[in-house]
């Protein structure tokens, strides 16, 4: 019996008297189990997770598995999987991921602050740089909430949930139209060099429409093939 997929097991439909039901937990399939004693199996592969360590699931006398006093759901003990070393090891370099993105936003937040007070930095090379770095910031808290809120916790890419989702989406659309305004900005340089006489309105249309419109393209028919064509909504 394949014991990693859910596919493959009964889940209650059918159990013997004496033995607690075979059952999938998201992570492993456990089998039948006699009343009274303990199932062991090697941990999950998964990041955070030591595959030689063994995870176990009570099956109590009355022929039921073990309910966790709190969540009063049926409860598998991973706790013996994880790896302390590795996980302190990662926990400590996402640390070091929202320290260098949170001094990375202030210092766009600053800069920003400066082009919008100074009317003397109002052209269009300066409205270009300001449409970067709001991008850029944009981009920087996007990910601060990705390294704070799914990162460490293994539940929300477990459960997916569509905030999730839609987080993973907007990330990459940030990340995609950061490199579009680094395009207008060797645009509009160019056109500065080749093309002299171009109105800035016009020209700042066309930045917004590549800088912001784009990506919103591209992004969206990433998602609809995903989901749509490859059924395919996990990250």
């Amino acid at each position: 019996m394949d014991t990693t997929n859910g596919a493959n097991c009964s889940n209650g439909n059918y159990t013997k008297p004496g033995y607690c039901p075979e059952i999938f937990d998201e992570e492993l399939c456990w089998p039948e189990t006699l009343s009274g004693t303990t199932a062991n199996q090697s941990c999950p592969k998964r990041m955070g997770f030591d595959s030689r360590r063994l995870a176990f699931k009570v099956c109590l006398e009355n022929g039921s598995w073990f309910t966790h006093p709190v969540s009063g759901k049926v409860w598998t003990n991973y706790t013996t999987c994880v790896d302390h070393e590795d996980l302190a090891f990662r926990t400590h370099i996402n640390h070091l991921f929202v320290i260098g993105y949170s001094i990375s936003l202030a210092a766009l937040v600053i800069s920003l602050a400066i082009f919008f007070t100074f009317r003397t930095l109002k052209c269009t090379r300066i409205r270009i740089h300001i449409q970067l770095f709001i991008s850029f910031a944009l981009n920087n808290l996007m990910w601060i909430i990705w390294y704070k809120e799914v990162v460490p916790n293994p539940l929300v890419t477990i459960h997916n949930e569509l905030w999730c989702q839609a987080l993973h989406v907007v990330v990459h659309y940030l990340m995609l139209a950061n490199y579009m305004w680094m395009f207008c900005e060797g645009l509009h340089l160019h056109l500065a060099l080749v093309v002299v006489f171009v109105r800035d309105e016009v020209t700042m249309k066309w930045f917004f429409a590549l800088g912001w419109g784009a990506p919103l393209i591209i992004v969206t028919i990433y998602s609809i093939v995903r989901i749509c064509i490859l059924q395919d909504n996990y990250m």
